[in-house]
């Protein structure tokens, strides 16, 4: 429709200018001008010029293609290079052993001829159970699970026990979400222990609490739990 437009408006210029020609005169160069003008709108809207303009649009695109490819394969190995290096760097053992976790965190803790075992964790709707002074409750849509801990003097003197301003901090994993500790007024929370004295050879139960929601603590198949310091685990 706009070419049937345009050559129609072009038709109706010339028949204008030819009808009207004892009233309007124009110059050699006017006349050189308009008819300049007349053959580039009929070259622009003629069909073997929208051929080559789509011609020379596709040689376009596929030179601009070419060279994309081009640029990708020049670029390719220095891409290539900082992920090498990445997988270096995550190939350097950066978490200790497992038999030596416990050890860590109890050095963290500030916490010399303790130590520290795993006993059991418990999934319930408060911590500890029953009818007790001190506990911590679960939020709305979650459950506590708590993980205890015992601390076991084998120095052969009293241990007294003050763990409260230590960068250690727990996560819980399961079912892919991570989970920080939450921060408790428990007396035995491992993190927040205020001169607690532990006598020679005697064991105290200390506990770690994580508010859980209730889809997640009801498969812990595949929880783990691991210490951080200032960010950086010190293992599982």
């Amino acid at each position: 429709m706009k070419k049937l437009a345009a050559l129609g408006l072009v038709m109706v210029m010339m028949f204008s200018i030819t009808g009207c020609g004892d009233k309007i005169s124009v110059t050699k160069e006017q006349n050189d001008l308009l008819a300049e003008y007349i053959a580039g709108v009929m070259l622009k809207y003629s069909y073997q010029n929208e051929w080559e303009y789509q011609k020379l649009r596709a040689a376009q695109s596929k030179m601009q293609a070419q060279e994309a490819a081009t640029q990708g394969s020049v670029q390719q190995p220095v891409q290539q290079q900082p992920q090498v290096q990445q997988t270096a760097a995550a190939q350097e053992p950066d978490i200790p052993a497992s038999a030596d976790v416990m050890s860590a965190i109890a050095a963290e803790l500030g916490l010399s001829g303790v130590e520290i075992t795993f006993q059991d964790y418990s999934v319930d709707k408060q911590y500890p159970t029953g009818d007790v002074v001190g506990y911590v409750a679960a939020n709305s849509g979650n459950k506590i699970v708590a993980f205890e801990f015992a601390l076991k003097n084998e120095s052969g003197s009293d241990v007294t026990a003050s763990t409260k301003g230590s960068s250690l901090i727990m996560k819980m994993t399961a079912q892919d979400r991570t989970i920080v500790q939450s921060a408790t007024l428990l007396k035995n929370d491992m993190t927040e222990l205020d001169n607690v004295k532990i006598a020679a050879g005697e064991t105290y139960t200390a506990v770690i609490v994580f508010q859980v929601p209730d889809k997640i603590a009801e498969d812990l198949s595949d929880m783990k739990l691991a210490a951080y310091v200032n960010g950086k685990s010190i293992g599982e």
